[in-house]
């Protein structure tokens, strides 16, 4: 007797409460990316009454220190459970670039800048890492934690976002998807460089911040279309222009 090739309840029951985890994580990784640049802002409002400080990693050296904190250990333990598809063995894969963003992310919220960067007054207890090391060197590891997790998530919307199942071909909706990830990627790089030579110069305002705020949105904006999250809108987007094509 032949044996049914389809997939029983239980078994279509367990793969779609898989397919809602992963977009479940994607779209939380997104929120928290747009949220950190947002709650800074209001941070500054409110409780500075003053506008961005100089620069996203300037707030270690505020009352906002818990926001910046907690949002990237929140967005690298995410990246770190993410695995992406296993049985998708492309290089880089999407565990290997998830955890590279991951270390990338606790990285930079375990080293501080160096203080004399931050445009603050009074320097606070050392933390651990400066401790363990030295202020210099944690200030580094600050700026190599931070150029991984934007080379990273900037991978994954060029490649790893832009790939379909092997043995297939995008169709025209995927390849609308794709042209959004890969223009994201590259707006993610071009921030990276606009915030590593304003940090490099001591721009003068929140030039820095701003960038960073921009390449963090991006990096937001990316998961959440990758979660489905705004499906709807760009299904009436498409729709719309094939109608008026």
């Amino acid at each position: 007797m032949a044996k049914d090739s389809k997939p029983s309840g239980n078994t279509q029951k367990d793969k779609n409460e898989l397919v809602a985890s992963y977009l479940q994580v994607r779209k939380a990784i997104g929120f928290i990316g747009i949220a950190l640049p947002v709650l800074l802002i209001l941070f500054s409002l409110i409780a500075e009454r003053s506008g961005p400080k100089g620069s996203i990693s300037a707030y270690y050296y505020s009352g906002g220190r818990e926001i910046l904190v907690g949002c990237l250990f929140a967005i690298g333990v995410f990246l770190f459970s993410y695995k992406g598809f296993d049985k998708d063995t492309r290089f880089p894969t999407d565990k290997t670039v998830s955890r590279l963003a991951a270390i990338g992310a606790i990285g930079v919220a375990f080293s501080p800048m160096a203080f004399a960067n931050s445009g603050a007054m009074i320097e606070p207890v050392p933390t651990w890492v400066q401790s363990l090391f030295s202020k210099g060197i944690a200030g580094g590891l600050h700026g190599a934690f931070a150029l991984l997790f934007f080379g990273s998530i900037a991978t994954f919307c060029i490649v790893n976002f832009c790939r379909c199942a092997p043995g297939t071909d995008p169709d025209d909706d995927k390849k609308f998807r794709n042209s959004m990830f890969r223009v994201l990627g590259v707006f993610i790089l071009l921030c990276t460089a606009a915030f590593a030579i304003g940090s490099y110069f001591d721009f003068s305002g929140a030039f820095v911040f701003w960038a960073e705020a921009l390449a963090v949105w991006a990096f937001g904006l990316s998961w959440i279309i990758k979660g489905e999250a705004i499906e709807g809108s760009i299904d009436r987007f498409l729709a719309t222009r094939r109608a008026r094509q």
